[in-house]
C-alpha cells in the first residue's frame, strides 16, 4: 500500500510517494477499470470532498491508500493494474503538480449512483449525479461531536475530526437543463438581440418574473 496525504498545511491538495520515494502533489485524482480500459471517474482538483448528499454534511478527505506501489509514468495506460502518475498541466522548472491514476483493483471501487436533481428555479433546474467511492484507509475531516460532549452544549462541543471511512460519496456529471419559461426567455433575447437591443437571458428573466409577464402579454 501507499498512502495520499494532505501534508501542507492550509492546503486541500494531497500528496503521494512513488515507488522511488519521489513525491508528487496530486492536481486530478482519476480511477479507471484496466479491464474495460475506461475512467470510470475522476476530480478536477487534487483533493476527494465526501458529501452524503450536496452541500451537506461535506468533509476532505485528508488520507488514503492506493494499492501496491505508485509507478511515475510517461504516457497514460488504462489497462495497467497498478496506481501510476502522469505530468499535470502545470509544469515549471521549479514547480509542477501530477495526475493520480488509481486502477479499480485490489479493495478500490467505484459505483455510479442515480442522477438526482439538486435545484431548479423558474428558468432551469440542476442535476448531479453521486457516486460511492471506496478505498483502503480513508480517513475523512468532518465536523464531528467531540468525544465526551453532548450535543446540548452548542456548538462549543463541535469540531473537524477525522474519521475512518469504508467508502465516501462524492458527486460529478453536473448538468443543466432549461425549463418551458427559460427556455421562452432566452428566445426573446435572441429576438431582441436581432433589433440590437442587448438584454442578457438573466436579465429578462428577473424582468419577467417580478411582472408575472410572458411573451403573449406584451
Amino acid at each position: 500500500m501507499t498512502t495520499a496525504s494532505r501534508r501542507e498545511s492550509g492546503l486541500r491538495t494531497m500528496t503521494i510517494d512513488d515507488r522511488n520515494g519521489t513525491a508528487h502533489q496530486i492536481e486530478a485524482i482519476i480511477f479507471f477499470d484496466p479491464t474495460t480500459a475506461e475512467i470510470v471517474y475522476l476530480t478536477g482538483s487534487g483533493w476527494l470532498e465526501s458529501m452524503a448528499a450536496r452541500n451537506t454534511g461535506r468533509g476532505d478527505v485528508v488520507e488514503f491508500d492506493v494499492p501496491g506501489d505508485v509507478i511515475p509514468a510517461r504516457k497514460i495506460d488504462l489497462t495497467r493494474r497498478e496506481a501510476f502518475t502522469i505530468r499535470g498541466r502545470r509544469t515549471y522548472n521549479f514547480d509542477h503538480s501530477d495526475a493520480l491514476y488509481i486502477p479499480t483493483v485490489a479493495g478500490v471501487s467505484v459505483e455510479r449512483g442515480t442522477e438526482v436533481m439538486e435545484w431548479e428555479n423558474a428558468a432551469e433546474r440542476h442535476y448531479a449525479t453521486p457516486y460511492t467511492v471506496t478505498l483502503p484507509g480513508t480517513v475523512v475531516e468532518a465536523y464531528s461531536l467531540r468525544p465526551g460532549h453532548a450535543a446540548a452544549e452548542g456548538s462549543e462541543a463541535y469540531a473537524y475530526l477525522p474519521q475512518v471511512r469504508e467508502s465516501i460519496t462524492v458527486w460529478s456529471d453536473y448538468r443543466t437543463e432549461r425549463t418551458e419559461f427559460g427556455a421562452e426567455i432566452d428566445a426573446i433575447a435572441v429576438d431582441l438581440k436581432a433589433e440590437r437591443i442587448d438584454l442578457t437571458g438573466f436579465t429578462l428573466e428577473q424582468v419577467f418574473t417580478r411582472y408575472n409577464m410572458t411573451r403573449r402579454s406584451l
